[in-house]
């Protein structure tokens, strides 16, 4: 009788296993952070260098018939 109650037991386990998977499609995602300083930038002046060869060259523009400046007209011209 051991042996059928051995057999019996055999063929009484049953083994199972259920394995799903499941697959998901996400369209493309772009994240973007942007960092602003409060408030905006007030521009209060400015420089620019200009060449010294300018001014005698501007001078001629203005007065095509006149002769070449001399220092005084020239230094007229230029702004402080």
């Amino acid at each position: 009788m051991a042996g059928a109650a051995q057999a019996a037991r055999a063929r009484n386990t049953t083994n199972s296993e259920k394995t799903s998977t499941d697959n998901k499609v996400f369209a493309a995602q772009d994240s973007q952070t942007i960092h602003e300083p409060p408030g905006k930038d007030k521009v209060l002046s400015a420089t620019v260098r200009v060449p010294l060869s300018y001014f005698p060259l501007a001078y001629k523009r203005l007065h095509p018939a006149a002769a070449a400046p001399d220092d005084a007209t020239l230094t007229a011209l230029m702004p402080v």
